[in-house]
């Protein structure tokens, strides 16, 4: 497409339009740039406004777009919605009890994981789980929604997508994440597709160029791009970027508009197409997907892999195929890094117990300081336990094997050492069996022996809102060993009292680990 087509184009769109069009579309037009009110990274790909009247519709080609429809989904959509059965996790069908969507929505948002394994582990089972929705939720979907954001925040784009389909909803906040998720796996044609498809999904016109772009209608975009300056609905770092990715040759030379503070997925995409690709170092780590493509550079993957390891998005599989592509051709940072890994897992694999004893230590606590020691974990345990290591490996081992939660390989490479029986005991459930030196020692063991929680807790259970207490404590264990003592000991007797013992047990020993490395 040359400059002649897209200013003939924008001309004819113009004409059309009509200063009556701009006058009756100036509501809609602010409608559609409002604020994002849940992630403030989703794109904002479609619209819950009225629309444009339909002689406009017509003008902007492909399948005609209806005005979209909201009403609160079906009550089979929304009454039970995950992955997973309750009975899996151990905690009863009714544990949102009489809390409202809006008030367990705002519990879910307290909760910050970060590197903390097992609370993330607990808190991606909980919410991808079928428990009978909020006693609103028939007409207020947000802690579904807030659900599948709390899987988004923490990189698990797969779950995320499971549990949109599982939803089976075309509401647009709905159609947005999905629509999201692809742009960052790669896999935009499907959702571009279901854009021109469905009848109640209204795009803006960011998505609707792109996506006319992404299936080789140049001129309707380009007429759908004089359509949105007309309204004057794009920024003019918007109005810019479309241009240039309409046709990059008509800007060659000139500079790319810089990105904004807040980066969505679909302006990820546009600038990767006009060739100026925006580092995800600095964006949601669900970004990080999109380096992980075999189009990237080894170092860009690298790095990748690893974001992606420390938020446990990523499989020990995937994982080593990254690190073990080729050899580091450079020294330092993520390179030394990478050459222990492969040095180690060589040695590994050919059996050497003296290489794999010298190398273990090292490599697993470079490992734990990234924050990526689960996936390791995972990756080298089954090899670590057909080898006789010495005892200062063997002291690596034992805390590898109970970050995995094998304790019978716990059990096996166990020092000798207080502390480390201490942890023992604690994982096979034997608090009165503890070390305690320490308040954070004392407050655990208070918790495991069954100490009742405190009313701060208590009354919420009491009262047929388990699932706030328990959201409440995740928020406070998610602090690990950073957090209060006497606060996280109370946070873990609330898990005990619902009967989560393994739960409890394995956060402990996840709070106690980090502990012991400070």
């Amino acid at each position: 497409m040359n400059l002649a087509t897209v200013k003939t184009c924008r001309s004819r769109c113009l004409a059309f339009v009509g200063a009556g069009v701009l006058a009756t579309n100036l509501t809609w037009a602010q409608g559609a740039n409002e604020p994002l009110s849940a992630i403030d990274w989703l794109s904002d790909s479609v619209t819950l406004s009225p629309g444009l009247p339909e002689a406009q519709k017509e003008s902007l080609g492909g399948a005609p777009v209806r005005d979209v429809t909201v009403a609160p989904l079906t009550d089979d959509a929304t009454r039970q919605v995950g992955l997973r059965d309750p009975v899996s996790i151990r905690l009863p069908n009714d544990l949102w009890g009489a809390n409202s969507a809006a008030e367990l929505t705002t519990m879910l948002g307290r909760i910050q994981p970060g590197r903390h394994h097992q609370v993330r582990e607990f808190l991606v089972d909980l919410v991808t789980t079928r428990f009978e929705a909020p006693v609103d939720s028939i007409s207020d979907n947000s802690f579904l929604l807030a659900r599948v954001d709390a899987l988004l925040n923490l990189g698990r784009l797969d779950l995320a997508e499971q549990m949109l389909a599982a939803a089976d909803a075309s509401d647009p906040d709905f159609f947005r994440r999905t629509f999201d998720i692809a742009l960052l796996q790669g896999t935009e044609a499907a959702a571009c597709d279901a854009i021109q498809e469905n009848p109640d999904i209204s795009p803006t016109f960011p998505a609707r160029i792109f996506c006319l772009a992404r299936n080789g209608e140049w001129d309707v975009a380009a007429l759908t791009l004089g359509t949105a300056e007309a309204l004057g609905i794009l920024s003019p770092e918007e109005d810019a970027l479309l241009l240039r990715f309409l046709d990059p040759d008509l800007f060659e030379g000139d500079p790319v508009p810089p990105p904004p503070d807040q980066v969505s997925p679909l302006l990820f995409r546009l600038y990767e197409a006009v060739g100026e690709r925006i580092s995800t170092d600095a964006l949601p780590v669900a970004f990080a997907h999109s380096d992980i493509s075999a189009t990237v550079g080894w170092k860009t993957r690298l790095h990748a892999a690893e974001r992606l390891a420390v938020a446990g998005a990523i499989s020990s599989d995937t994982f080593s195929q990254v690190l073990s592509e080729r050899k580091p051709a450079a020294s330092g940072g993520v390179w030394t890094r990478v050459e222990g890994l492969q040095c180690l897992m060589t040695s590994l694999e050919a059996g050497d117990s003296t290489a794999v004893s010298q190398k273990l230590p090292t490599v697993w606590n470079s490992a734990v300081d990234m924050g990526y020691g689960p996936v390791l974990a995972d990756l080298i345990l089954p090899d670590l336990n057909r080898l006789d290591l010495t005892e200062k490996a063997k002291a690596t081992a034992f805390e590898i094997a109970l970050t995995n939660w094998n304790l019978v390989s716990a059990k096996k490479w166990v020092p000798a050492g207080r502390s480390e029986r201490s942890l023992l005991a604690v994982a096979e459930g034997r608090p009165f069996a503890m070390a305690v030196s320490s308040a954070l020692d004392q407050s655990i063991q208070r918790a495991l022996v069954g100490a009742r929680p405190s009313d701060r807790y208590a009354f919420d259970i009491e009262d047929n809102r388990r699932g706030a207490a328990l959201l409440n404590s995740l928020s406070v264990l998610a602090l690990g060993s950073d957090g209060d003592p006497a606060a996280l000991g109370d946070a873990l007797t609330v898990l005990m009292s619902l009967g989560l013992d393994d739960g409890a047990r394995r956060i402990a020993v996840d709070i106690l680990l980090e502990a012991s490395r400070i």
